[in-house]
């Protein structure tokens, strides 16, 4: 008779089989070999998880010490993988298989209920112990690849998770596009024509403003003027032109002008103010178009400096060139 049921398939096992010859589930807790047949169960080792013969004291794998053991039937080992213990003779299946196959002198062995069988039915168990030496090679090969399986998956996770964190991405992620000399005159150009865009507006307010127009939005045309300059001044400082002929001296004397701009722009959007009160006729009167007939001049000279190098390189460029009193 059987030592035990499992309790997920319910297949009769032997008393010395720690597993399930079916499924291969563990022997529940508090099961243990030997049933009727007395054999002192078996103990897996805590160091290598082999599982050992009841009578050995030490590991037959790694030799360490019973003290050690883990219980069959406990929550670590009934999730530890089947292991293949290893006698004097060669390995035998002790998770899946049953009890080790019969010597080849004749003798009775054990079956699963305990009992001996007549050695003269010979014959009638000729078939039985060929088909249980064919099984138990099987369940060796089983238990082999399902310990090397488990194993496979308990070592694949330290060495795999080094390949996790390394990434090459993030480098090309951050990489700009190298400047060339092109891209360095398109930039130059652009704010050109940021502060040309104001020249124009300039000029038409302060037109309005001499025949007494609209006094107010003058003022606001000249304030918005000194505004954008600046920010195209600013953006000069950190201009990369080193590969423009002449661009650094280019910058300068367009930062030069704008500056003298910029100075032109607030003098007349105070003398828009003053307008404010009363149109006057009189302008060249007031202290503040007086103070933007002194920085005008200084403007246009340093713009026709950079007009003056600018245009000999724009068009290798495919890029305008500039008239000094436009910008």
């Amino acid at each position: 008779m059987a030592d035990w049921t499992c309790s997920n398939c319910g297949t009769a096992n032997g008393p010395t089989d720690l597993d399930c010859g079916t499924c291969g589930a563990g022997r529940p807790r508090g099961t243990t070999g030997g049933g009727s047949s007395g054999t002192e169960p078996g103990w897996r080792c805590g160091g290598c998880e082999t599982v050992n013969e009841g009578s050995a004291t030490v590991c037959t794998a790694c030799r360490a010490s019973r003290s050690r053991a883990i219980n069959i039937g406990s929550p670590a080992a009934a999730t530890m993988a089947t292991a293949v213990v290893t006698g004097p003779t060669g390995p035998t299946a002790t998770g899946i298989g049953g009890e080790r196959p019969p010597a080849g002198d004749g003798s009775a062995f054990s079956g699963s209920g305990g009992s001996d069988v007549d050695s003269g039915a010979s014959r009638s168990r000729g078939p039985l112990i060929a088909v249980g030496a064919v099984a138990a090679v099987l369940a060796v090969i089983l238990v082999a690849v399902l310990v090397s399986s488990r194993h496979t998956t308990v070592t694949y996770v330290p060495t795999a998770a080094p390949s996790v964190t390394t990434t090459t991405l993030a480098p090309d992620s951050t990489t700009t596009a190298p400047l060339t000399t092109t891209t360095e005159a398109q930039a130059l150009a652009s704010l050109v024509s940021m502060s040309a865009g104001q020249r124009t507006n300039v000029s038409t307010a302060a037109n309005d403003l001499e025949n007494c127009g609209n006094a107010s939005a003058d003022q606001s045309a000249f304030t918005q003027a000194a505004s954008v300059r600046q920010s195209v001044v600013n953006q000069l400082v950190t201009l990369q032109v080193a590969l423009v002929p002449n661009g650094a001296e280019m910058v300068q004397d367009l930062s030069s002008a704008l500056n003298y701009s910029i100075q032109s722009d607030n003098s007349y959007a105070q003398w828009a103010g003053d307008e404010l009160s009363g149109c006057s006729t009189d302008y060249a009167a007031d202290s503040n178009f007086a103070a933007a007939q002194q920085t005008d001049p200084q403007a246009d000279s340093q713009k026709r400096a950079f007009a003056s190098l600018w245009n000999a390189v724009a068009p290798q460029y495919e890029l305008p060139t500039w008239d000094p009193t436009k910008i």
